[in-house]
């Protein structure tokens, strides 16, 4: 074969340029510019990307594709090494093997298979990985991927370093409980890696330049008295290059967490498998790569949950929660006339972690407890783990053989086979157990116990914590073999929450998108910046539409009150507001530990919420038959437009509602941006004096910047669109 052969494959939308003899590779598409009558197409490189390959078998390559047929689609402005082919394929005597195939869905599918390097004489073939690493300047921005405790809009404005990609509770780079390796670009590039084939999955995205001391992922509350992570590119110089590798383990010395070092996964042969599509903007390569995914918005939601808000104890009460804390917290909220779909009865409601029963001290009556609560118009859902502490009855009578309901350590690292599941630290001060929800015994006897709770005492619904797998011990063993960490994830969302139509999640991975209705965003600290705080809110939201899953719970108005940091009455509100025009609202901090103003103008936000639901449903609708978010980005209406493409305080409710919260302490203005269109202020309270001010009464045509617009804390600036819903 000759080394500087580069091969062509070309889709109606895009092609993809191969260099063999540089192992890299570029991804153009067709410029919508291209002039008629039989001119050569003009092509826009989107994507450039090196991979890895065992150079000492190059000379025994072989190579094969399939032709187009379609001749006009040779007519390609590039050299005459061009072959035009639908698919491609590079394999050597190891058995590394290299796959370039059309896929069904306009997009392309490649895959990186090692073979046998030890026996090929590679030398150190060890240090031999399936690698891929795009430029990501050539693509312009980039959006999707994760949830992390710093959240960024555009994804690459954080610098997430190198290391294992799947649920965590804050992970030793910042990875939260949302993981799916897919991302679009503002060029038009899509990029979605399958993670069941590519194990050991390692991804850094513009990951610090300067190699960082070894990082030790620890348990809960330990994590935040560190630095929080990622780092902006404001604050460290990252490489500016999106890293895929998937290793043999989770290897990377650099990074330490619950799996290193894992039999559990154990492959011979590391791969890496994904799609690449090419565009004409970012929108369309949004919709793209959600009609590739996993479809999720079929999902039930109730409708209460979306009209009325969530109420829930944690906040106010954490673990000192009682009955009668509870039908305190009700009666006040309906005395003072606040709007309630649920009351969610978080952490400490059991006796013990794992048996599902009420502590009898502390709730002596729950069953009169939930009538009460049913009567004044409550939903009543209970909080719940798939943890059983060690010595509760769960797991003393459903840890012995036969049973294993508990996941244990793998055999291979024991000198006998386990008898007994294995313990683990989590974010309590208590070990615990996990529920094996691979076992279809153990799934069935945890249903039982929910269904219990449903049938003696009227349960509504659940509260479904945890599920991340950076909580399972080193080497788990399972009654079903996962093949990624990310399964433990989806069979906890397929096999026990999505039995419930009332039901809230925080892990999802990929093909949970089918599984989760609600997915609530990681517990937000009372801050107000992107350091977990307010300003993350809005592009973690972003980043779970555009990975599939449109409908946002943004946890709890003000945050989790943690390490009693005290919640300004500012921050409430503009908390308040931001979540108005979410798909839905939880409280928790009561609106009366402030002032008698802020009771008053929570109320009457919250009624105001009632303006906002027609544009809400409308957005819920559309994402019920298309997958598309219900909170998107300002680039879904005007993709073409590069202001739209970095604003992370802005989003759209449908492409008919503008809002944009004040996110920012102290501040009675803000810029604003309006995509194309005519805009008019949406007033949510009646008896604010909005005529004082021609800004509240003028007519708006974008695309535009209008500057300090006048935001005085009791509005939300929002706008809508004239003539749509």
């Amino acid at each position: 074969m000759e080394n500087s052969k580069v091969w062509l494959l070309l889709a109606p939308n895009g092609g993809l340029e191969l260099c063999w003899k540089e192992q890299k590779f570029q991804c153009f598409r067709r410029s919508s510019e291209t002039e008629k009558d039989n001119s050569k197409p003009t092509w826009q490189c989107v994507a450039k990307a090196s991979f890895s390959w065992p150079s000492c078998c190059v000379s025994t390559l072989q190579t094969n594709w399939k032709p187009l047929e379609d001749t006009s689609l040779e007519k390609v402005d590039v050299s005459e090494r061009v072959v035009v082919a639908e698919n491609c394929s590079f394999r050597c005597s190891c058995g590394t093997e290299l796959k370039i195939l059309s896929h069904p869905k306009q997009l392309f599918g490649i895959s990186l298979v090692f073979g046998d390097l030890k026996q090929h004489g590679t030398g150190n073939w060890e240090a031999l990985i399936p690698s891929f690493t795009f430029e990501l300047p050539i693509s312009g921005h980039w959006y999707g991927g994760a949830h992390s405790l710093r959240q960024f809009w555009p994804t690459e404005r954080a610098c997430l370093e190198l290391g294992p990609y799947y649920p965590f509770d804050n992970g030793p780079q910042g990875l939260c409980g949302l993981v799916d390796p897919s991302w679009v670009s503002s060029k038009g590039f899509v990029l979605s890696v399958d993670p069941f084939h590519s194990k050991f999955l390692h991804i850094g995205l513009h990951s610090p330049a300067q190699q960082k001391q070894r990082r030790q992922w620890n348990i809960g509350l330990e994590n935040f008295a560190k630095e929080l992570l990622p780092l902006a590119d404001s604050k460290v110089e990252g490489n500016y290059l999106l890293q895929i590798e998937a290793r043999r383990q989770y290897d990377l010395g650099s990074i330490s967490h619950p799996l290193s070092n894992s039999s559990t996964f154990h492959t011979e042969n590391p791969c890496i498998e994904f799609v690449v599509g090419m565009e004409a903007d970012v929108r369309k390569a949004a919709e793209r790569l959600l009609e590739y995914l996993p479809k999720g918005s079929n999902t039930k939601v109730i409708r209460a949950l979306v009209e009325r808000p969530i109420w829930t104890t944690w906040a106010r009460y954490k673990q000192d929660i009682t009955q009668n804390d509870v039908e305190n917290f009700a009666q006040e909220i309906c005395q003072l006339g606040y709007p309630h779909s649920v009351l969610e009865i978080d952490d400490r409601w059991s006796r013990k972690y794992g048996d599902l029963v009420f502590d009898e001290t502390k709730f002596p009556h729950p069953k009169e407890m939930v009538e009460k609560l049913h009567n004044l118009g409550f939903l009543v859902t209970l909080w719940v783990i798939p943890f059983a502490d060690e010595d509760s009855e769960a797991v003393l009578t459903n840890d012995s053989s036969p049973k294993k309901y508990f996941v244990r350590q793998s055999p291979k690292e024991t000198s006998s086979e386990m008898k007994t599941a294995s313990s683990f630290r989590w974010w309590q001060p208590t070990s615990v157990k996990a529920l094996d929800v691979t076992n279809p015994e153990a799934c069935e006897w945890f249903l039982e116990q929910l269904y219990r709770l449903q049938r003696e005492y009227g349960i509504d619904g659940f509260k479904f914590d945890a599920g991340e797998p950076c909580f399972l011990p080193q080497h788990p063993s399972f009654r079903e073999t996962l093949r990624i960490p990310d399964e433990y994830t989806l069979y906890w969302n397929r096999n026990i929450a999505s039995h419930f139509d009332i039901r809230e999640v925080r892990a999802a991975s990929r093909g949970c998108q089918p599984y989760v209705s609600f997915l609530r965003l990681f517990d937000k600290f009372s801050v107000w910046d992107f350091d977990n705080g307010l300003a993350s809110i809005i592009p973690a939201t972003l980043v779970a539409g555009i990975v599939g899953y449109p409908f946002v719970l943004p946890d709890i108005v003000g945050g989790n009150c943690y390490d009693d940091r005290q919640l300004s009455e500012e921050l409430f509100i503009r908390w308040l507001e931001l979540s108005l025009a979410m798909p839905s609202v939880q409280l928790s901090v009561a609106p009366w530990q402030f002032s008698e103003d802020t009771v008053k103008l929570c109320r009457e936000l919250l009624m105001g919420r009632n303006k906002l639901l027609s544009y809400i449903d409308d957005a819920m609708e559309q994402a019920r038959n298309t997958g598309w978010p219900v909170v998107r980005p300002l680039w879904w209406t005007c993709p073409q437009i590069a202001d739209s493409w970095t604003i992370d305080d802005e989003f759209t409710v449908g492409d008919n509602l503008l809002v944009a919260p004040v996110i920012v302490a102290h501040e009675n203005q803000r810029d604003v941006w309006f995509p194309p269109g005519t805009w008019q202020f949406l007033p949510l309270l009646d008896d604010f004096s909005y005529d004082s001010n021609e800004y509240y009464g003028e007519t708006i045509v974008g695309p535009c910047w209008r500057r300090q617009f006048p935001s005085p804390l009791q509005l939300l600036p929002c706008f809508c669109r004239v003539g749509g819903v």
